[in-house]
C-alpha cells in the first residue's frame, strides 16, 4: 500500500509542477525569457539525470545536510519530492518529445528525398 499511495501523490503533484513549468515554458515576450530559460534548464536536467541518482542525493544527501526543516522529513516524503522532479520534468516537455521526430524528418534534404525515391523507398507522407 506504501508503494501506491507514494505514486498517487508524486503523480498528483508532478502533474500540477509540470503545468506549472509546461506554462512557463509558453510564455511569449523578451521580458519572460529568464523564466523560459529556468524551465528549460529544469526539463533537460531532470530528464538527463537518472531517476535512481536523483533519489540518492533526495534521499541521501538532503537530509546529509543537516537543515532544519529539510532534514527531518519521512522517507516518503523525500521518495515523493524525487518523483515528481523527474516526472514532472518529463510531463512539462511532453509535446516536444512527440514533435522531435516529425521535425527532424522535415529537415532531410531535398537530395536525400530523391535518393529514396532512386532506391524505390516509399515516400514520406506530408
Amino acid at each position: 500500500m506504501g508503494s501506491t499511495k507514494l505514486m498517487v501523490v508524486a503523480e498528483a503533484l508532478a502533474l500540477v509542477v509540470a503545468l506549472a513549468i509546461a506554462v512557463v515554458r509558453s510564455l511569449p515576450g523578451p521580458v519572460l525569457a529568464p523564466l523560459r530559460l529556468v524551465a528549460l534548464v529544469y526539463t533537460d536536467v531532470f530528464r538527463a539525470v537518472p531517476l535512481i541518482l536523483v533519489i540518492f542525493i533526495v534521499g541521501l544527501g538532503v537530509p546529509g545536510l543537516q537543515l532544519a526543516f529539510f532534514s527531518e522529513q519521512s522517507v516518503f516524503t523525500y521518495g515523493v519530492v524525487a518523483l515528481v522532479l523527474v516526472y514532472s520534468a518529463y510531463v512539462a516537455a511532453g509535446p516536444d518529445l512527440h514533435r522531435a521526430p516529425s521535425r527532424a524528418h522535415r529537415q532531410v534534404p531535398a537530395a536525400g528525398d530523391q535518393a529514396g525515391r532512386a532506391a524505390d523507398f516509399a515516400a514520406p507522407a506530408p
